[in-house]
Order: C-alpha cells, then sequence, then structure tokens
C-alpha cells in the first residue's frame, strides 16, 4: 500500500507469506498490526514513511521500520512492537516506545523517543529487548518521564532482560520520574537484568537522570554476566538525591567498568 488514507489495518492470522510493503500512508492516530500467526514465518515487513499510531509485527523473516511519526514534526507515533522475528531494522522513527520479544539481529538505530506521562505504579519504558538476542541499540535520543507526584512513579530509557550479545552506544539519554518520596519510586537510564542476560556492552552514551524524591540510577545491573559497561557519562541534575551513577549486584562471574 502506497500514498493510502487508512484507519486500523489488521492482517489475518495467515496473510503475511510474502512480502508487504505500507509505505508513506496516513495511518495517524491508528494501528497497524501485521502478523503471521500459523504455519512458518512472514517473509519481508516493510512499514516505511507513514503517519501512524502503534505498529505492531508477529513472526516475520525480515522487518524494516523506518521514517514514521505523526504529521505534527514535533510530535509522536505511540507505541511499536514487534515479537518473533528476526533481521529487524527500526531507524530514524519518531515514536514513544519500542518493545522487542524473542526477536534476533534487530538494529536500532537513530530514532527520537519521547513520553511524557503521569501513571501510578506504572513503568515507561523507552526500548524494553526481552527473551532476545544479537541487538544493536546506536545513535538514538531518548526522553522518558514518568510526571505522576505520587507513590510509585517509574521510568526506565532503555531495559534489557533475559537477553543476550547487545551493544547500547552513542545514545543520548534523559530519564525522569516525580514521585513523592524516596524509595517510593525510581528512575534508570539503562537496566540490565536477570543471570540470563549475557554479553551486553554499554558504551559511549550520555545518561541524564532528574525528578523529583524517587531514586535515580544511571546505569542499574541486577544479575547478568559478561557485562561492560565503558566511556559513559552519566549526569545526575542534583547529587543531593538518592542513588547511585551504577549500581550492581548479583553479576553471575564477569563485569567490567571503564
Amino acid at each position: 500500500l502506497d500514498n493510502c488514507w487508512l484507519g486500523n489495518v489488521i492482517s489475518p492470522n495467515t496473510s503475511v507469506d510474502s512480502l508487504l510493503i505500507f509505505r508513506n500512508n496516513n495511518v495517524e492516530g491508528y494501528s497497524i498490526t501485521l502478523q503471521q500467526l500459523t504455519g512458518t514465518d512472514a517473509g519481508a515487513i516493510i512499514v516505511d514513511n507513514n503517519y501512524v499510531g502503534h505498529i505492531t509485527v508477529q513472526q516475520a523473516s525480515f522487518v524494516s521500520i523506518k521514517n514514521n511519526g505523526v504529521s505534527s514534526p514535533t510530535g509522536y507515533a505511540y507505541d511499536f512492537n514487534i515479537s518473533n522475528s528476526k533481521n529487524i531494522i527500526v531507524e530514524n522513527n519518531r515514536m514513544r516506545y519500542l518493545k522487542l520479544q524473542s526477536d534476533t539481529l534487530v538494529d536500532v538505530l537513530s530514532n527520537n523517543i519521547y513520553r511524557s506521562q503521569g501513571g501510578a505504579g506504572a513503568t515507561y519504558y523507552g526500548v524494553y529487548a526481552v527473551y532476545s538476542s544479537d541487538i544493536l541499540i546506536d545513535s538514538n535520543e531518548m526522553n522518558i518521564r514518568n510526571t505522576w507526584g505520587g507513590y510509585y512513579a517509574y521510568a526506565r530509557d532503555i531495559r534489557i532482560h533475559t537477553t543476550r550479545n547487545v551493544l547500547v552506544s552513542n545514545n543520548i539519554l534523559t530519564v525522569y520520574s516525580q514521585g513523592r518520596v524516596n524509595y517510593e519510586g525510581h528512575n534508570m537510564g539503562v537496566s540490565i537484568e536477570n543471570a540470563a542476560s549475557t554479553n551486553i556492552t554499554v558504551k559511549n552514551n550520555t545518561i541524564t537522570n532528574n525528578g523529583g524524591p524517587s531514586v535515580r540510577y544511571g546505569v542499574y545491573i541486577i544479575g547478568g554476566d559478561s557485562i561492560y559497561v565503558k566511556h559513559n557519562v552519566i549526569n545526575g541534575t542534583n547529587i543531593n538525591k538518592t542513588g547511585q551513577g551504577v549500581l550492581l549486584q548479583s553479576v553471575v562471574q564477569e563485569l567490567e567498568l571503564d
């Protein structure tokens, strides 16, 4: 489909078997859901240069999501979700959230990811990778803000959970959570969690934490193995607030900080 005005688009469970291209369409405020839930993986799915709300792709052997956003040059599309897919590139989009689940061979490049929202007990992410492998997250700008002024306000720019072979590099990361009192909320630039998260490198990033009384962490590591944190700039806008530049806990064997 090219140069169309569309509402919600959804493919049947077995309909994407070769090449599917969405380019230069206006789907702003609506969703594109492309899936191959039964049988072998879909062939190639290309979603480029659209005005869009949400994008969901499931079980594809090649995925390209580039240059998507909304009609306002200062606005952002909503959530992008990719699962059970491989050979993925997500580049130069304006969005508020990217989730990768059970994916492999992924490049996340030069995206602008922004979210500012208040939610009691909610955790807001920029990029969340879970049960995935072989991921490059490079040259993105993220600003994730949980503006909830009560208890339990959480925000993270990048969360890596039960995922291996990841390089997080050259990103500009800003994270904010308001909260109410210490230890009743937190924000994290990069979090790495679970013993199965292995061979993770975080280097050459600029991470800025700010917010209310919530606890701040530049890089938060709990679990994992073969973790390398190198040459990052970690800024706290108020050094009198509670938190750590780098928190380390329960790393299985190998860890390097430089």
